[in-house]
């Protein structure tokens, strides 16, 4: 497991970026309107923004494969990411008690789905160990053969013919899982191949943008933000293999904002903040036709980000 002081910053930093994704993939999702009619350049901005979600989504646990192959997924650690949820799902429905009703999802949030993805990684965690074992025995040939028969079977299947269930029952998570702890166990982020990742980051980004465009331009498919896009995971596997490739840094400011990240999650996407942060305080919804809307939003990340990187450094210092 990476050790906490010394952590590679190139990885911290993707998962700030991964959240910053995160983050507004929910703006597009809770703090703007579907049926406004927008101009031209926010249509887009926004369908990127959903994309970016997914990218976010799928990086975590890419990184989570890579850096749990070697260590367990104990009763402590749990413990720790249940009581930190727990701390957000019931602190902030005791702090706006009296304009939102109460909901047993405050109270049992991990069990109750009130933040989706840490129930999914908790649930993967718990596979873990199972999984772990499974690369560890098998040969890299036959390795890259499971990844190519899930990666049809789960992405190429899927998205081509635009179906928009997971027919398979095989979970996107278990995938990205798989994709990193196979980085790790079969030593790919030795080649240094950065202009390669780079480029494959850069031809699916590509790849996006120019869909997002077509999307906006000529039809509203929801095909194109599905979990499962091959372009997504292709985006999120080359992003992962560079930021990798490179030269180790440790950036004790990098380090100190990614390691609030999952706060962060907690304190924005709980079901009354969704409201409170993006409806009441900034108003997501009066900018969605507004040639200003990009650089609202950017600035909203931005403060989210600072309160919660403030309230890590005194809880830091504290301790």
């Amino acid at each position: 497991m990476e050790s906490k002081k010394n952590r590679n910053s190139n990885i911290e930093l993707l998962r700030i970026v991964a959240m910053i994704g995160i983050i507004a993939h929910h703006i597009s999702l809770h703090g703007m309107d579907f049926h406004t009619n927008y101009i031209l350049f926010n249509k887009i901005i926004r369908d990127i923004m959903i994309i970016g979600g997914k990218f976010g989504v799928l990086i975590f646990f890419i990184i989570s494969g890579y850096y749990t192959l070697d260590s367990k997924f104990t009763f402590k650690k749990f413990m720790i990411i249940a009581g930190e949820t727990f701390f957000y799902s019931f602190g902030i429905f005791l702090i706006f008690h009296q304009k939102y009703d109460f909901y047993i999802s405050y109270l049992f949030p991990i069990s109750y789905l009130e933040y989706g993805f840490v129930t999914q990684y908790i649930v993967l965690m718990l596979l873990s160990p199972f999984i772990n074992i499974m690369v560890k025995n098998i040969d890299k040939k036959n390795y890259l053969l499971l990844m190519l028969t899930l990666f049809i079977i789960e992405s190429m299947i899927p998205y081509y013919l635009e179906s928009n269930i997971n027919r398979f029952g095989i979970d996107i998570s278990i995938l990205a899982y798989l994709i990193g702890a196979g980085i790790k166990q079969f030593k790919l982020d030795d080649y240094n191949y950065k202009k390669t990742y780079f480029t494959f980051f850069n031809i699916s980004l590509i790849i996006i943008i120019s869909f997002s465009i077509i999307n906006t331009l000529f039809s509203e498919s929801q095909i194109l933000y599905s979990d499962y896009s091959p372009y997504i995971i292709i985006l999120s596997i080359s992003a992962f293999l560079y930021a990798i490739s490179l030269p180790q840094k440790n950036n004790k400011t990098i380090n100190i904002i990614a390691s609030g990240t999952f706060g962060i999650y907690l304190l924005h996407d709980h079901n009354i903040t969704r409201n409170v942060i993006w409806i009441d305080i900034f108003k997501t919804y009066a900018f969605s036709n507004s040639p200003y809307m990009f650089p609202y939003i950017l600035c909203a990340i931005l403060i989210i980000f600072c309160l919660r990187i403030g309230y890590r450094s005194i809880e830091t210092n504290i301790n």
